[in-house]
């Protein structure tokens, strides 16, 4: 039968995450540290366990304002906010926590990372990390479970491409 990673097959997932153990590492942050920074290879993605983290980026200090929605209100995605212990003009793009996949789309296309990754200020934070050379001896070793990671990533970037294109036609 097909391996699917989630238990949809009629498999146990405890059993998925059992064959997918040994290809990953836990990995811990402390708050405000900073997981990668834009334009750093992409050598690993990330799946957070625990804590929050958040996605940010450089913008024009002089478009710098205070953040009136109010740090602890934002929801997964921000919109731009201003958090307190950012460099000026530095903006949260999104908030990620326990469930979130995080950087696969630069692992995959061997690209650069497109925004900085860090914890928040208050969140250590725990995940499982895949590097390129576990993800090729997956290749090699468990090609479905290989598989069934890029399906995984496939589907993750449909479901923000959705989310992205509703936030693009409420702007304008």
């Amino acid at each position: 039968s097909e391996f699917i990673p989630n238990g949809s097959n009629g498999s146990d997932p405890r059993d998925a995450a059992l064959t997918l153990r040994p290809f990953f590492t836990l990995q811990t942050y402390q708050p405000n540290e900073t997981v990668w920074s834009v334009d750093e290879p992409a050598d690993f993605f990330f799946l957070v366990t625990s804590g929050r983290l958040m996605t940010t980026h450089a913008t024009d200090p002089a478009d710098d304002e205070p953040n009136l929605s109010g740090y602890e209100s934002s929801s997964s995605y921000s919109g731009y906010d201003r958090v307190p212990g950012l460099a000026r003009g530095e903006r949260v793009i999104e908030y990620l926590e326990a469930g979130a996949m995080v950087g696969y789309l630069n692992f995959f296309n061997h690209t650069g990372r497109a925004a900085n990754l860090k914890t928040v200020l208050s969140d250590q934070a725990e995940g499982l990390v895949m590097t390129q050379k576990a993800f090729e001896k997956m290749r090699e070793t468990n090609p479905r479970e290989a598989m069934a990671i890029m399906v995984a990533c496939l589907n993750r970037s449909e479901v923000e491409y959705r989310h992205h294109t509703r936030l693009v036609a409420l702007a304008m």
